[in-house]
This record gives structure tokens, sequence and C-alpha cells, in this order.
């Protein structure tokens, strides 16, 4: 119990989440697309972060990484324009939801 009589729960964060994230956003974007999502889980690479921007997210959180890295967020973004350079993509909104029409020309 905590101070206030509350049962104390634990939590689950950083890259334990994050393939759990990743498919939660791709569910949710195949489902609504039109709608902007967060992506949320275990983000600490410019590639974790452009996987949730495939799935469908419009933007990303760096949440646990700051916690042993302040940088972490600004790195992210670094690596994620190093990432989307290798596919030839110039913006992020190039690529979101990207992975959801990778099949579309088979």
């Amino acid at each position: 119990m905590d101070r206030a009589g509350r049962a104390a729960t634990g939590t689950l964060s950083g890259p334990a989440v994050h393939a759990v994230a990743v498919h939660g956003v791709w569910q949710v974007h195949a489902a609504l697309p039109q709608l902007p999502l967060v992506g949320v889980g275990g983000i600490r690479t410019g590639w974790e972060a452009l996987e949730l921007v495939l799935a469908g997210a419009s933007a990303v959180q760096v949440g646990s990484a700051t916690l042993h890295d302040p940088t972490a967020p600004a790195r992210v973004v670094e690596e994620l324009r190093v990432e989307l350079a290798a596919m030839g993509i110039t913006a992020v909104a190039g690529a979101i939801g990207l992975a959801h029409r990778q099949g579309d020309d088979r």
C-alpha cells in the first residue's frame, strides 16, 4: 500500500514495450488511417522511431530514454533524418503508415 492506502502497482516502460507499441499503432492506423497517432513506447533510436512512423504514427515520444540520456530526443530526431534519407524520404509525412502500403504493389 502507498501512503494514501491504495494498492501499489508497477509499470513497464522502455524497450520492453516497443514491440507492443508498434503493433498497437499498426492496428489503430489500419482501422482509422485518417486519425493522427502519437507513437509511444521504447524509443531509444531513430530506427525505433521510424518503426512507429511506418506503422502509422504521425509523431513519436521519447520518454524513458531521456532518464539515461537527456539528449536522447535531439539524437533520435537526427537518427530519424538519417534513416529517412536512406529510404529516399525527405519528410516524416512521407513515411507515415508506409508499411501498410508496401503490399499494395505485389
